[in-house]
């Protein structure tokens, strides 16, 4: 699980790559974007297929997740396939 303000220190490229060799290993990526100036493609990058269900991002600071956002998210992560 991968938390993030949006945008990547290290820059895009690295941020693929990092993702693209734990996803070759099988792991599957979920992100949680918590700025309300996320990259949305970046974020996309540090998430697994479908993106919907492996990504939760609150885009508006000062605002808190919701508690029906955080079951659902983490039935994603906790689910069997």
């Amino acid at each position: 699980m991968f938390l993030s303000d949006g945008f990547s220190t290290r820059g895009v490229e690295f941020t693929k790559a990092s993702a693209d060799t734990l996803t070759r290993r099988g792991i599957k990526l979920f992100s949680v974007g918590i700025s309300g100036h996320i990259d949305e493609a970046e974020l996309d990058e540090l998430s697994s297929k479908p993106r919907e269900s492996h990504r939760l991002n609150i885009e508006t600071p000062g605002k808190f997740f919701t508690k029906d956002q955080v079951e659902h998210f983490a039935k994603e992560i906790c689910r069997d396939e």
